[in-house]
Formats: C-alpha cells, sequence, structure tokens
C-alpha cells in the first residue's frame, strides 16, 4: 500500500508538472503518513526535480494591526537554505518566486485547515511545476488537495503479523517451537489492529518475558479496549501504564528528536519498569535519601528517513520492585 501510495504521489508530480497542484495524503495516526512523505522527499527523483523541498509539522497565519499577514513555520526537514521562518506572508512568496519548491504540511488538523486554504491561495501564482502535500488524519482535509486525495489504510493482517513477529519473537524458529505461544502471539496481533506503536510496546515485552503465562494474560487484559486510532501521544501513555509496576507512576510521555536530551540522564527501559520483570534482583526505586526517583522511560521510537522520534515516559519510582504478577493490570 505504501508503495503503491508513494508511486501515485511521484506519478501527480508528472502529470500536473505545468500548475501548483495539492496532495492530501490521509489516513489514522500512526498508518505511516510521515514515514511515506519524507520518503518521497528522499526520492533521487524529486529531490533533483524541485530546487526547494520544505517539510513542517506546525506552521500559523497571524493578521497584524497593520492588516499584514505574518507566516510562522516549524521546519522538520529543509533544502535550499530555508528553515524555521515568522515573517511576512508576501516576504515568504517572494522567497518561493522564482523555484519550483515542494512544500510538505504534515499533520493538518481541522484548526490548521482553513489557515493552510488561505496559504495555498497565495502560492497558486508560484513557479509552474510547484507541488504541496498535506497530511492529515481527518477526512475533511481531502478537499483541500486538487487532485484524487490518496487514502492509506493499515497493513494487512497478514503482513502486520511478519511484523508483529520481528518485534516479538526471540529468533527465527520461535514460531515452530513454541506453537502454542506462537498462536497466542498471533491473536494480540489481531486485536493490535494495526497499531505500529502498540506491536513497538508490547512486542518488546513479549520478547524478554518467554513465558505462557504472561502471553496468555496479555491477551485476556482489558488493555485492548483502548482505542488505536486516536491521537499518538495518548495512546502510548494509555497503552503503557497497563505495564508499569505498581511502584511505577507516570507522569507524561514526550516526544523526543535529538539524542541530546539522553546525554546526561540514565534511562530505563518498559522491561525494567513491568509488571512482571525477569528474575534479574530487585530494582532500586530511591535514591539514597530514600527519596523517589525520577524515571526516564525509553517506550519504543520511530524512524525516519531524516530523523529518529523517541518516545519516553517521565515517571516516579517508589521503594523496590519485584517481579511480580500480570494480575496487577486490574489496578490500572
Amino acid at each position: 500500500m505504501a508503495l503503491r501510495a508513494h508511486q501515485c504521489i511521484i506519478n501527480d508530480f508528472r502529470l500536473y508538472g505545468g500548475v501548483c497542484i495539492g496532495t492530501a495524503l490521509i489516513g489514522n495516526i500512526g498508518v505511516g503518513k510521515t514515514t511515506l512523505v519524507q520518503h518521497v522527499c528522499d526520492d533521487v527523483r524529486v529531490s533533483s526535480h524541485f530546487s526547494l523541498i520544505f517539510l513542517s509539522d506546525s506552521f500559523s497565519l497571524t493578521v497584524m494591526d497593520n492588516c499584514d499577514t505574518r507566516i510562522a513555520l516549524n521546519c522538520k526537514y529543509s533544502t535550499g537554505n530555508l528553515g524555521n521562518l515568522n515573517e511576512p506572508l508576501q516576504t515568504f512568496k517572494h522567497k518561493l518566486i522564482n523555484k519550483r519548491f515542494l512544500i510538505v504540511f504534515d499533520n493538518v488538523d481541522s484548526e490548521k485547515k482553513q489557515m493552510l486554504q488561505v496559504l495555498l491561495s497565495n502560492l497558486k501564482s508560484c513557479k509552474p511545476g510547484s507541488k504541496i502535500i498535506v497530511t492529515s488524519a481527518q477526512n475533511h482535509s481531502a478537499s483541500i488537495g486538487t487532485v484524487q486525495p490518496i487514502k492509506l489504510k493499515n497493513l494487512p493482517c497478514e503482513k502486520f503479523w511478519f511484523y508483529f513477529k520481528a518485534l516479538a519473537f526471540p529468533d527465527a524458529d520461535f514460531e515452530e517451537n513454541f506453537p502454542r505461544m506462537a498462536a497466542i502471539g498471533m491473536a494480540i496481533a489481531k486485536k493490535l489492529n494495526g497499531s505500529f506503536f502498540g506491536a513497538k510496546i508490547i512486542g518488546a515485552l513479549l520478547k524478554v518475558h518467554r513465558n505462557i503465562q504472561f502471553w496468555t494474560e496479555a491477551l485476556r487484559s482489558s488493555i485492548w479496549d483502548l482505542p488505536v486510532h486516536g491521537s499518538s501521544l495518548p495512546y502510548i501513555s494509555d497503552f503503557t501504564n497497563y505495564f508499569l509496576s505498581r511502584q511505577v507512576s507516570m507522569c507524561h510521555v514526550n516526544m523526543h528528536t535529538s539524542k541530546t536530551y539522553f546525554e546526561n540522564r540514565a534511562l530505563s527501559t518498559l522491561q525494567d519498569v513491568c509488571i512482571q520483570s525477569p528474575p534479574i534482583g530487585k530494582k532500586k526505586l530511591l535514591d539514597d535519601k530514600g527519596n523517589c526517583l525520577n524515571l526516564h522511560v525509553m517506550l519504543c521510537k520511530s524512524v525516519f528517513p531524516f530523523h529518529c522520534v523517541y518516545y519516553v515516559a517521565h515517571c516516579h519510582g517508589r521503594g523496590t520492585m519485584d517481579g511480580c504478577g500480570l494480575s496487577e493490570l486490574s489496578h490500572c
């Protein structure tokens, strides 16, 4: 599906070479829209065609007291020496006037849609062959595009199963050697409903906890009642909470795009603070003065062509933690 969508975007560039077009890419959160557009931007056919490529995940238009409009853009990736900016819209338009550009507006919601339509109307007179891509989880954003929208769907069950096995099974022979656990794993994969975030989190735990009781009780837990296609951070936070020990309380989950955040911090993994950890001894969750430790727990990461996004839970630890039963899920 992603490969077909990739080619569809490239085809739109070729078919509508003489006009500035907009392509809307629609799909649930976590289905792969951002990954797809970054791969498109990284495609040599694209990078060689456009003199300026700009990918933004945040933008705003503000009408000033003098009736001029200012644009603010946050840059995820760019070529052509155009980074973050905050300037009059006419100045921005002047920078583009002689360039064949590709601009990607990522994760457009209903609040941004109206502002984006104003921006697009100002860019229509720019150099022929320029393109705009909009990604959104909301169907009404499809009307922003000037060509048929591209809709991304979840991976088919059989393909998602191969993805999940790579995360959850410790080796290639696991499915053959442990057929009962493999069957449980397949049932868990179906309950994930195509969630890459959920697959990464629970897959890592299953790989560490190679016992049928943990896998069975994970399958029977109420975690699967969570809405899969909500916003990514609340979903990851709620999903993770099901697996934290009683001695650990979560404050919030943040996204980080740079490893510099971790340089002076000790990172834990979810396996370190899980409700049922392997018997490797007690884990100290208090400092030497008896105060609760602040824990930074790496949950998962998303790998894109231009950067990685790290999802880190900020937690408090209380006392020491032994391995305990998955039945503690009921306390969440």
